[in-house]
């Protein structure tokens, strides 16, 4: 499937780059195509597309760094970031809860997308109003 959703370079480089994708972006686009793979199939006109929020914990050894950005490209209508053990701590709980998922087959447990709703007011994909949006655009 691949990356679903062009998004445009944040900034010109010397080097044509593109911007860089969390993990969490990833999994919004695939389920967005999902949703509509689902609608094809039913005859439904309704289209999803990625919110492109992200989450990222970066282990530093004996701490961690994290933050979440919504939407990933800017203007940002939200950030949090912060460091210290804590981080780390929910690192290797997040390790250890996704690697329950990918044992167990369920890959998007309900409670998952209530979490995100709950602590950071992310719902993952979106229904479009009108999907001719530009390119990096959440439509």
């Amino acid at each position: 499937m691949g990356v679903v959703t062009a998004i445009p370079p944040v900034e010109q480089t010397p080097i044509p780059t593109g911007a860089p994708k969390t993990g969490m972006m990833i999994e919004q686009m695939a389920m967005a195509v999902a949703k509509n793979i689902v609608n094809d199939m039913r005859n439904s006109p309704d289209r999803y597309a990625p919110e492109l929020s992200a989450i990222c914990i970066a282990d530093m050894g004996r701490d961690a760094a994290f933050f979440y950005a919504n939407p990933v490209i800017p203007p940002r209508a939200e950030v949090k970031f912060g460091r210290g053990m804590w981080a780390h701590y929910i690192k290797s709980a997040f390790e250890k809860y996704f690697m329950w998922k990918v044992k167990s087959g369920n890959i998007a447990p309900f409670f998952e997308e209530e979490g995100l709703k709950l602590f950071f007011g992310t719902k993952g994909v979106i229904l479009c109003a009108d999907c001719s949006g530009a390119p990096g655009s959440a439509c």
